[in-house]
């Protein structure tokens, strides 16, 4: 892990490792994105918990999407990967993928695809056992935890493999929640009891500005620019066993036009009622999310995201 994704190690004696977590917008893409290394070559990739399988593009390709860096081309490896990751890459025309002490192949006829942006590929932190989080379980707990800072180009979070929780820099206590299994989707459940917005408990907010067109998936929009200055409350959402996830205005609303016409509610709708509801990386921002996957609890401390 040390010598394959760029960060620091935080003690030698702690199995856990500090990687600088950016926001994605300079390669456009709205996902977060660290940098790992494959091969002997620096490549940037985005880091999905939704995700298991972990991935670059490769050469040869044909049908790539484009992407920032050069393709990568596992028939110029300048070194064998450190048998502290024991990982093995395969080619496959279009795709590398990675598994420890494992290979397995793919079509040959891909066409990759997606909203990636301009990064290399993905790394899945799944609940899987594809996943990173479920190969490196002996070294790092199954433990893992990141803080989403603003989406600047410059701003800096972490992602933390591992369970030291002596590094965070929450300014509130930890709640915590368990994760609520389903055999059939290996994805992080949990149960939201509730939401309120300021102090209200709502069914659905209203916020009383006058509305502006859609954009996108984002369907309740406001015209802000004839205020000044406008209050907007925090959302607070509620989970079982009294886990709160505060949001404040910097995940409440996208601004889709500087001059403030077009601000849109950062929720999309489902798209029918039984619909599984996700918890996007908007509302996450300074927010120290901790993913315990042995003890099934998922935690939630504000933190001004930093890597420093």
């Amino acid at each position: 892990m040390k010598s394959i994704i760029s960060g620091r190690n935080i003690d030698d004696s702690v199995d856990s490792t500090l990687i600088p977590l950016t926001s994605g917008i300079r390669i456009q893409t709205l996902n977060y994105i660290v940098t790992l290394e494959l091969g002997g070559r620096k490549m940037t990739v985005i880091v999905d918990t939704g995700s298991d399988l972990s991935w670059v593009q490769c050469q040869p390709c044909k049908r790539c999407y484009n992407q920032q860096d050069p393709v990568f081309n596992p028939f110029n490896i300048s070194f064998i990967p450190n048998s502290f990751m024991q990982f093995t890459s395969v080619s496959v025309p279009g795709i590398c993928n990675w598994k420890f002490r494992s290979l397995w192949k793919q079509p040959s006829d891909l066409n990759n695809q997606g909203l990636f942006g301009g990064a290399s590929g993905l790394v899945g932190l799944g609940r899987s056992s594809l996943s990173l989080i479920s190969q490196t379980s002996a070294m790092f707990g199954g433990v893992f935890s990141y803080c989403l800072p603003i989406t600047e180009a410059e701003s800096s979070g972490s992602l933390i493999m591992g369970g030291n929780s002596s590094v965070y820099k929450n300014t509130t206590p930890i709640s915590y929640t368990r994760m609520i299994p389903n055999p059939l989707l290996p994805f992080y459940f949990l149960n939201l009891t509730g939401i309120t917005v300021g102090s209200v408990a709502v069914q659905a907010p209203s916020f009383g500005f006058p509305s502006a067109p859609a954009f996108m998936i984002l369907d309740t929009c406001f015209n802000l620019s004839g205020y000044q200055e406008v209050e907007i409350p925090n959302i607070k959402m509620h989970f079982e066993g009294n886990a709160e996830l505060n949001v404040d205005v910097t995940g409440v609303f996208y601004f889709v036009k500087t001059d403030a016409s077009q601000v849109c509610l950062a929720v999309a709708s489902l798209s029918y009622e039984n619909e599984v509801g996700i918890i996007g990386n908007y509302q996450q921002k300074n927010q120290r999310v901790i993913y315990d996957t042995k003890g099934s609890m998922l935690g939630f401390a504000a933190e001004a995201c930093s890597f420093d």
